[in-house]
């Protein structure tokens, strides 16, 4: 599958606007982790028209879906806890791309998760 989605995310990975890219591969025959997809790709950038953009591709019976998701919704899905199978991506996915070590950081803020965050959760 790795293969087949390389000039996917390298084409993606090339843009100064990208901060990371990564793969996550279905685990079982029947996974709601990636919708059913064999992969999903997601692709965090700094900037984007719309905050959400994905996009399925179909090859050799194969199934996969792109994820485009801008830094900002990343943050909100962590911090409102709206988009719980995020985490599960970022914490458990294979890191294809990383500028500036944006996704070490991030998952060590997920361990960490900060005093200010906690009293937000709380409230």
């Amino acid at each position: 599958m790795d293969n087949l989605l390389r000039p996917i995310y390298q084409e993606r990975a090339s843009h100064p606007n990208t901060l990371a890219v990564i793969m996550i591969e279905r685990r079982n025959k029947t996974s709601s982790l990636t919708d059913n997809f064999d992969a999903a790709l997601l692709v965090i950038v700094k900037e984007a028209d719309e905050p959400v953009f994905i996009k399925h591709y179909e090859f050799d019976q194969k199934t996969a879906s792109l994820h485009v998701v801008t830094d900002s919704q990343i943050q909100e899905w962590i911090l409102l806890g709206t988009n719980r199978r995020i985490i599960d991506w970022i914490v458990n996915g294979r890191v294809m791309f990383d500028r500036n070590e944006y996704i070490a950081e991030l998952i060590d803020r997920l361990n960490t998760f900060p005093f200010a965050e906690r009293k937000l959760k709380i409230g």
